[in-house]
């Protein structure tokens, strides 16, 4: 029984460390507003990380944005990033993307709503 438990234990952490599924090219698979949030979390470490959606994601009012200069390849392969945001916090307006540095964003639709108290005063 221990040996059952320990093996368990072990499976279960190393199930747990791959919270995001690669293709075989390396490119991160998002299939989940979970999925979004990992991916996120790579970019973090990783800008140049590659990463194609595999369904529709709804990430509902829960803010999780793919920042820090994003680099890599974002395939949407057609699918579509819902939104429903409320910003009530300093000067700038969140978006899936934070910011980008030469990066390609493509086959993505969006659709969602952000709502803000902020005022925004535009230079044109």
């Amino acid at each position: 029984m221990k040996k059952f438990l320990l093996l368990f234990a072990a499976l279960f952490t190393a199930v747990s460390m791959w919270a995001i599924e690669q293709d075989a090219d390396g490119n991160y698979l998002i299939g989940s507003a979970d999925d979004w949030k990992a991916f996120a979390e790579i970019v973090n470490t990783t800008p140049t990380a590659n990463a194609k959606m595999t369904a529709d994601i709804d990430l509902g009012e829960e803010i999780t944005i793919i920042g820090n200069s994003y680099a890599g390849v974002f395939d949407g392969q057609g699918h579509q990033l819902d939104f429903q945001w409320e910003v009530n916090y300093d000067n700038r307006l969140p978006a899936p993307f934070s910011t980008i540095n030469c990066a390609t964003i493509k086959n993505l639709a969006l659709v969602g709503k952000i709502n803000t108290s902020i005022l925004l005063h535009l230079k044109l």
